[in-house]
């Protein structure tokens, strides 16, 4: 697939950033969380990160936070621009990096991606493109946290409803792989895992409660503002208890 992210050769003037910071006070670890509109924040713009980065102060970590969310991005196009400085994302309206150049100034790396791969790729090749974000950050010898696919009931899948299939199992996959219970192949010269496999759909529900509290926008697939938030600090909660 040729991707339709388009390659820059230097910041455009007339295009948003798609990269956050979010400083810590003093020095502190470097986390960098990469993904497609989910981590952007769209379409309120308020990426989850921000939550997340003010959170873990608030439990005593001494962490900044550095979130780039492509809007529209698909996993697979992710691995195609891995390298590139200055990309557009998929709908040409704000500019990013490639994963592997913001990698190589983070700690760890917290990758949510394929929500964008669903409507066109089987689980199996979905996870294929996750993992290879991964093994690729591994291969710099920065360490990855794997975010599942969340939840999601959006209008879409009225039409394509084998989408929550593909989902469960792409996660399920990319759950195995990281705890090692299955024998899948790696690149012998990287054969390293995430350090730990989030379940995004446990942690966010797309079910009567959190459409009540307003947490998802109406298409199903994207958090709210409010829902950005409580995702932020459900994930800092629970990294932070394990």
């Amino acid at each position: 697939m040729v991707t339709v992210m388009r390659v820059l050769t230097e910041v455009p003037r007339d295009k948003g950033s798609a990269i956050v910071r979010f400083p810590c006070d003093g020095p502190g670890l470097q986390v960098l969380i990469y993904g497609d509109s989910l981590t952007a924040g769209a379409p309120s713009m308020k990426p989850f990160g921000e939550e997340f980065s003010k959170s873990l102060a608030e439990f005593g970590c001494r962490v900044e936070v550095i979130a780039c969310g492509l809007c529209a991005a698909t996993a697979h196009e992710m691995i195609q621009v891995f390298e590139e400085p200055f990309v557009l994302d998929s709908l040409q309206c704000r500019w990013g990096s490639g994963l592997g150049h913001l990698a190589k100034e983070a700690d760890v790396v917290l990758i949510m991606a394929g929500t964008n791969d669903l409507c066109f790729a089987d689980g199996k090749q979905i996870f294929d493109a996750t993992r290879g974000l991964h093994a690729a950050c591994h291969s710099l010898g920065v360490p990855t946290v794997a975010l599942g696919i969340p939840d999601s009931g959006g209008r879409c899948l009225k039409r394509w409803s084998a989408l929550p299939a593909q989902r469960r199992e792409a996660n399920s996959l990319l759950a195995s792989w990281t705890r090692g219970s299955v024998d899948i192949s790696v690149d012998v010269t990287c054969p390293r895992r995430p350090l730990r496999f989030i379940n995004t759909v446990a942690l966010m529900p797309f079910g009567p409660q959190s459409r009540l509290k307003k947490y998802w926008e109406s298409d199903g697939v994207h958090f709210t503002e409010t829902g950005s938030k409580v995702f932020g600090f459900r994930l800092a909660q629970l990294l932070v208890a394990s």
